[in-house]
């Protein structure tokens, strides 16, 4: 299957954003885990659909904002998605039938829900329920760690009284289709 996850990078150059951001996808698909490889994209201005090519969007352009804002709302609705089906499963098994189902799944009503499936999307750090990423490759998981990235971590820098690396650098976004 494929997806299209952003990398968020500082950078002085859109140039510098594309690298770093190829080395965050290249870390996220190492020994293909959890990605298989990636591809950089690139939005077409005609059309709007992705296709292939190597640009970084800057944090105070709309494309940025766009890319972000979406990307944000896929990792939620991944999350309340497999969140209801794990409250639909805790709901109707008891611990023992939870724990004892082959492979995880478990009948609820009609539906078949893969619990142990479902919690794994709902603790994973990076995959297919993350849609963003930061500078170090990690999964931005929820909007405080996007605020932490946009505002350029400044309370991490401040309690230990070091100068922040990323005062001066500019936020990209970089988006890359994966396979996984």
């Amino acid at each position: 299957m494929h997806m299209k996850p952003a990398a968020l990078v500082f950078a002085d150059s859109e140039g510098e954003a594309v690298e770093m951001a190829r080395g965050v996808f290249r870390q996220l698909c190492l020994n293909q885990e959890p990605f298989d490889y990636f591809e950089l994209m690139q939005m077409d201005g005609e059309t709007g659909n992705w296709k292939e090519g190597e640009v970084a969007y800057k944090q105070d352009s709309p494309e940025f904002s766009k890319i972000v804002t979406k990307r944000m709302e896929y990792t939620k609705l991944e999350f309340m998605r497999y969140l209801k089906d794990i409250r639909r499963a805790l709901k109707s098994k008891t611990d023992e039938q939870l724990f004892a189902a082959r492979f995880g799944d478990v009948k609820v009503g009609k539906k078949t829900v893969m619990f142990r499936y479902s919690c794994g999307i709902l603790g994973q750090y990076h995959g297919s329920g993350i849609w963003l990423y930061d500078q170090d490759g990690e999964g931005i998981r929820e909007p405080g760690h996007l605020k932490d990235v946009e505002d350029k971590w400044p309370d991490i820098h401040e309690e230990v009284g070091k100068p922040n690396p990323y005062a001066g650098k500019k936020l990209w976004a970089v988006v890359a289709d994966v396979h996984f």
